[in-house]
Protein backbone atom coordinates (compact mmCIF):
# COMPACT_ATOMS: atom_id res chain seq x y z
CA UNK A 1 0.00 0.00 0.00
CA UNK A 2 2.67 2.21 0.84
CA UNK A 3 4.30 1.76 -3.11
CA UNK A 4 0.89 2.35 -3.97
CA UNK A 5 0.63 5.74 -2.13
CA UNK A 6 4.41 7.14 -3.09
CA UNK A 7 3.07 6.19 -7.00
CA UNK A 8 -0.37 8.05 -6.37
CA UNK A 9 1.57 11.07 -4.73
CA UNK A 10 4.35 11.22 -7.93
CA UNK A 11 1.61 11.34 -10.44
CA UNK A 12 0.97 14.24 -12.50
CA UNK A 13 -2.68 15.83 -10.76
CA UNK A 14 -4.58 14.67 -13.84
CA UNK A 15 -3.40 10.90 -14.07
CA UNK A 16 -4.29 10.66 -9.78
CA UNK A 17 -7.47 9.20 -10.22
CA UNK A 18 -6.40 5.52 -10.66
CA UNK A 19 -2.96 4.82 -8.90
CA UNK A 20 -0.70 3.48 -11.10
CA UNK A 21 2.16 0.50 -9.79
CA UNK A 22 5.31 0.66 -11.96
CA UNK A 23 6.24 -2.72 -12.41
CA UNK A 24 8.57 -4.81 -14.95
CA UNK A 25 6.98 -8.53 -16.21
CA UNK A 26 6.46 -10.51 -19.08
CA UNK A 27 3.27 -10.38 -21.09
CA UNK A 28 1.66 -12.24 -23.50
CA UNK A 29 -0.76 -10.00 -25.80
CA UNK A 30 -3.80 -11.82 -28.14
CA UNK A 31 -5.93 -9.78 -30.55
CA UNK A 32 -7.68 -11.78 -33.27
CA UNK A 33 -5.28 -14.57 -34.45
CA UNK A 34 -1.98 -12.83 -33.22
CA UNK A 35 0.17 -13.30 -30.55
CA UNK A 36 3.31 -10.78 -29.57
CA UNK A 37 5.31 -10.94 -26.58
CA UNK A 38 5.50 -7.53 -24.08
CA UNK A 39 7.12 -5.82 -21.00
CA UNK A 40 4.60 -4.59 -18.90
CA UNK A 41 5.72 -1.58 -17.54
CA UNK A 42 2.77 -0.42 -14.82
CA UNK A 43 -0.42 -1.63 -13.71
CA UNK A 44 -3.90 -0.06 -12.16
CA UNK A 45 -6.87 -1.35 -11.62
CA UNK A 46 -8.64 -0.27 -14.67
CA UNK A 47 -5.56 -0.53 -17.35
CA UNK A 48 -1.95 -1.62 -17.82
CA UNK A 49 0.75 0.17 -20.24
CA UNK A 50 3.17 -2.23 -22.39
CA UNK A 51 5.79 -2.55 -23.83
CA UNK A 52 6.55 -4.52 -27.41
CA UNK A 53 7.82 -4.11 -30.98
CA UNK A 54 4.74 -5.71 -32.14
CA UNK A 55 1.73 -4.48 -30.24
CA UNK A 56 -1.61 -3.53 -31.84
CA UNK A 57 -3.06 -0.53 -33.08
CA UNK A 58 -5.26 1.82 -30.76
CA UNK A 59 -8.95 0.82 -30.68
CA UNK A 60 -7.66 -2.78 -31.11
CA UNK A 61 -9.75 -5.47 -28.28
CA UNK A 62 -7.35 -7.63 -26.74
CA UNK A 63 -6.81 -10.33 -24.36
CA UNK A 64 -3.76 -9.72 -21.71
CA UNK A 65 -1.77 -12.93 -20.11
CA UNK A 66 0.00 -12.01 -17.17
CA UNK A 67 1.34 -15.36 -15.22
CA UNK A 68 -0.43 -15.65 -12.33
CA UNK A 69 -2.91 -12.84 -12.28
CA UNK A 70 -6.50 -12.91 -14.35
CA UNK A 71 -6.25 -9.91 -16.22
CA UNK A 72 -9.64 -8.90 -17.97
CA UNK A 73 -9.55 -8.45 -22.29
CA UNK A 74 -9.41 -4.78 -22.75
CA UNK A 75 -8.96 -2.00 -25.12
CA UNK A 76 -5.83 -0.26 -26.46
CA UNK A 77 -6.58 3.23 -25.89
CA UNK A 78 -2.82 4.90 -27.16
CA UNK A 79 0.17 3.83 -28.67
CA UNK A 80 3.56 5.67 -28.94
CA UNK A 81 6.46 3.79 -30.53
CA UNK A 82 6.69 0.31 -28.66
CA UNK A 83 4.35 1.40 -25.87
CA UNK A 84 0.65 0.72 -25.76
CA UNK A 85 -1.98 1.53 -22.75
CA UNK A 86 -4.92 -0.93 -21.89
CA UNK A 87 -8.08 0.11 -20.52
CA UNK A 88 -9.83 -3.06 -18.96
CA UNK A 89 -13.08 -3.57 -19.99
CA UNK A 90 -14.01 -4.66 -16.18
CA UNK A 91 -11.60 -3.35 -13.35
CA UNK A 92 -8.99 -5.37 -11.34
CA UNK A 93 -9.46 -5.71 -7.89
CA UNK A 94 -6.58 -4.11 -5.42
CA UNK A 95 -6.86 -7.50 -3.29
CA UNK A 96 -5.93 -9.33 -6.51
CA UNK A 97 -3.25 -7.12 -7.84
CA UNK A 98 -1.87 -6.54 -4.82
CA UNK A 99 -0.62 -10.47 -3.33
CA UNK A 100 0.17 -10.25 -7.02
CA UNK A 101 2.55 -7.58 -7.44
CA UNK A 102 3.81 -8.64 -3.86
CA UNK A 103 4.60 -12.58 -5.73
CA UNK A 104 6.04 -10.90 -8.48
CA UNK A 105 8.71 -8.88 -6.60
CA UNK A 106 9.21 -11.72 -4.51
CA UNK A 107 10.43 -14.07 -7.71
CA UNK A 108 12.42 -11.18 -8.64
CA UNK A 109 14.57 -10.70 -5.90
Amino acid sequence: IALINRNLISQPTERRAMPRVELRCRAHLKWGTNVAAAMLRNISAQGLQLEGADLPARGTFVSVFLEGLNVPPGEIVWTKGGLAGVELLEDLSWTSIIPWIREVGRKAA
